[in-house]
């Protein structure tokens, strides 16, 4: 810090804001949950849409897509470059457009992140939370906004017919509900 400038208070950030509502889809969701559960003095409401964070149930074929990944990673290792091309097909069959289209620095911290289970900060939340999903979201499933709904302490679920753009597939219904829901706060 130079000398002459003041200290940023936790409370402070870019937009000076001390406290807000907010709206969150997919890895936005995860992070407002983590910050509306660790920092509930800043986050007055939250809408979550089609929110990530809760550990998925896996069907037997994810496993054997991560198996055919390792292998694909360990020819790649020791195969030179036929083996790098060998893994670069694996990879294609089994890895999701996200993770192919991320760079190897990005795909470490890709991996990581959708490990991640945030489940435990579920009930530390003190926000209002609306939450709006897609009953056809195959990314983040109807069951997980149902478990949000019953952890959250004060959670309400609304389901919008569409998947996990429910938000822009529905855009007007989405639009009148988060803005009647923010409006009360």
């Amino acid at each position: 810090m130079r000398r002459g400038t003041p200290a940023r208070t936790p409370a402070s950030d870019e937009l000076e804001l001390e406290r807000f509502s907010l709206v969150g889809h997919s890895h936005g969701g995860r992070t407002g949950i983590v910050l509306a559960a660790t920092r509930p003095e800043r986050v007055a409401r939250m809408v979550l849409t089609g929110a990530a964070g809760i550990k998925p149930k896996r069907k037997p074929s994810y496993y054997g897509r991560v198996a055919v990944a390792k292998a694909g990673r360990a020819v790649g290792a020791v195969g030179g470059a036929p083996g790098r091309r060998l893994q670069d097909r694996m990879r294609r069959r089994v890895a999701s457009t996200d993770w192919l289209e991320a760079s190897e620095t990005m795909r470490g911290t890709f991996r990581l992140l959708i490990a991640e289970d945030i489940s435990s900060h579920l009930p530390n939340v003190r926000a209002s939370t609306l939450l709006l999903w897609g009953t056809h979201d195959e990314d983040t499933p109807l069951w997980m906004a149902r478990r949000m709904e019953a952890e959250i302490p004060d959670a309400a679920l609304v389901e919008l017919d569409g998947g996990h753009f429910a938000y822009a597939e529905r855009a007007g219904e989405f639009n009148r509900i988060a803005a009647h829901f923010l409006a009360e706060a």
